[in-house]
């Protein structure tokens, strides 16, 4: 540093005093020196270090940094395109937050004297949001759903979820290390879920994972909630994003991916209950790492 283009770099180097020596490591484009760059880092020089000096550090930071490009390469860590929109749906496909919701439903059925859900059933009324979510427990149990009930056990229901959300909730496997190479490849990141903002905003200040995105829409900022489009647009809009890529685990996501005109890649561990072959979404993954591969595909 600085480069020094054509023969004897490290003469010319010594020559003008440099103090650091720098090597990059990055793909080869049609413009040999402008791909993207994988790795790079640096060794200081003193005084002391000669011609031969700094040869001898210069190959042997070559080696370093290129031999840490080519691992991280094989790993699939490396995001090639930037500048893409990624926005997740939430529970289900960055968290599983099953066994909280299932207790606060619960609460409210127990203030209610009603007896409780099973968790496979709460687990197949989560996706259209707290309200059809709080509205389908009443109905199973045979209690009042008229506007006054179901909004008194929504009530309930969002104190006792926001009361305690985080106990029996976690984030799946390999999330928080994807989001952190999706957001140091540069993409713009975002929530769009039908959970009410004020206990999304709970849920993901307490894992840690409000610093990943830079929009966060929930279910009761809009008119309307997924699969309507409008929320998916809304977050596509506060990105600043003509296009995205949509990441969720239930059928309500595909739909609203397909209303958008959107790509879908559906993470296959969630609460769907319908089969990956019917869904047809344009990617799926089992595991999180596979969503690199995934991003990496999309045109920009």
């Amino acid at each position: 540093l600085p480069a020094f283009i054509g023969a004897r770099p490290y003469h010319r180097a010594f020559e003008r005093g440099v103090k650091l020596i720098g090597a990059t490591s990055h793909y080869v484009t049609e413009v040999l020196d402008e791909g993207p760059i994988i790795e790079q880092d640096i060794d200081r020089i003193s005084h002391r270090d000669q011609v031969e000096d700094l040869i001898q550090k210069g190959r042997d930071l070559e080696r370093i940094v290129l031999s840490k490009a080519v691992r991280w390469h094989i790993e699939n860590r490396i995001l090639i395109y930037a500048n893409k929109t990624v926005i997740f749906d939430l529970d289900g496909t960055l968290i599983d937050s099953l066994g909280d919701i299932h207790a606060a439903l619960n609460g409210v059925l127990h203030l209610r004297n009603a007896p409780p859900l099973a968790l496979a059933t709460v687990r197949g009324f989560i996706g259209k949001g707290s309200a059809n979510l709080v509205m389908r427990a009443l109905q199973a149990q045979d209690l009042a759903v008229d506007d006054a009930s179901c909004s008194a056990a929504l009530a309930d229901f969002l104190r006792l979820y926001s009361a305690d959300s985080a106990k029996l909730t976690s984030i799946f496997d390999g999330a928080i290390d994807a989001l952190d190479r999706l957001q140091d490849g540069g993409c713009r990141l975002g929530i769009c879920t039908n959970k009410p903002l004020a206990p999304t905003k709970i849920v993901l200040d307490q894992f840690g994972l409000t610093r990943f995105f830079d929009t966060i829409v929930g279910g009761d900022q809009l008119a309307s909630r997924k699969p309507d489009p409008t929320m998916l647009f809304h977050a596509m809009a506060s990105l600043d994003a003509k296009s995205c890529l949509f990441v969720g685990d239930s059928e309500i996501d595909r739909e609203t991916a397909i209303a958008a005109g959107q790509p879908f890649a559906l993470f296959t561990k969630g609460y769907r209950n319908t089969s990956v072959e019917m869904l047809k979404p344009e990617y799926y993954f089992n595991e999180y790492s596979e969503l690199i591969d995934i991003v990496n595909v999309l045109d920009k």
